[in-house]
C-alpha cells in the first residue's frame, strides 16, 4: 500500500542521494492559456544528472545507500546489489553502484535494447546483466 511522504523522510532521503546526485536547473516554459493567465509551468532538468542522465539516479541511489543504512551494514565486497530494468533505472543502479565499488547484476528482459544494455556496462564495466525472458522478467518485478 501506498505510504504518505513525511518531510522527515524527504529530507533524510536529500541527504543520502546528496553525493550522486546534483541539484539540477529549474527553468520556465514559455506556455500561456488564455483561461489560466497565472498559470506558470516549470520544467525540472533531471537531463543533467550524472551518468543517467534521469531522475532515476535519485531512486535507485537512496534505495541502495538507504537500504545498507537501515540494516547497519557495512558496504563490502560481497555486497550484491540486483534489480530488474531494461532501462534507465539499470544505468542508474549499475552508477551507484561503481561508485560504491559493490557487485551489480541487472535482469533484463531478452528484447531489451542492446544500447540500453551497454549504457549500463559503459557505467559500470564489471555490472552483470542476465536476459531472461519477458515473462520471467516481470514475474522478477513483481515479486
Amino acid at each position: 500500500s501506498l505510504q504518505q511522504v513525511t518531510i522527515t523522510a524527504q529530507q533524510n532521503a536529500q541527504k543520502t542521494i546528496k553525493p550522486y546526485t546534483i541539484r539540477t536547473p529549474l527553468i520556465p516554459l514559455n506556455f500561456k492559456r488564455p483561461d489560466l493567465p497565472h498559470l506558470q509551468i516549470y520544467l525540472k532538468l533531471e537531463t543533467h544528472q550524472p551518468g543517467v542522465g534521469s531522475f532515476k539516479i535519485r531512486g535507485a541511489s537512496n534505495a541502495i545507500v538507504s537500504r545498507i543504512d537501515n540494516n547497519n551494514n557495512d558496504l563490502t565486497k560481497d555486497t550484491v546489489v540486483i534489480t530488474a530494468s531494461a532501462g534507465n533505472m539499470g544505468q542508474g543502479v549499475a552508477h551507484v553502484c561503481s561508485t560504491l565499488q559493490c557487485r551489480c547484476i541487472v535482469i533484463v528482459p531478452t528484447n531489451a535494447p542492446l544500447a540500453k544494455c551497454n549504457a549500463i556496462l559503459h557505467l559500470y564495466d564489471k555490472a552483470e546483466i542476465i536476459r531472461v525472458p519477458y515473462d520471467e522478467w516481470w514475474n522478477i518485478i513483481e515479486t
